[in-house]
């Protein structure tokens, strides 16, 4: 009788498993044909473009601070 048991816990456990590793792999199927679509490709490019525009943007604020830093110091510097 103890074995009956046993195998019966096994067998639920197997089954809980095998269930959710289904639900995973479904749930992580349905993101990746989301993000291959033509939808999920362009909401992808638009992220990047904002991103990229983003850090350029970030970077020439910062060459001008440190041209207009660099201009103090020299100017500072120069016989009048």
């Amino acid at each position: 009788m103890r074995r009956l048991v046993w195998i019966g816990i096994g067998v639920a456990l197997g089954v809980g498993l095998a269930l959710a590793a289904y639900s995973r792999l479904n749930a992580a199927k349905k993101a990746a044909s989301q993000a291959i679509s033509p939808d999920g490709l362009a909401r992808g490019l638009d992220r990047a473009v904002a991103l990229a525009s983003e850090l350029l943007g970030e970077i020439s604020q910062s060459a001008r601070q440190r041209e207009t830093e660099l201009r103090r110091v020299l100017l500072r510097n120069e016989p009048t």
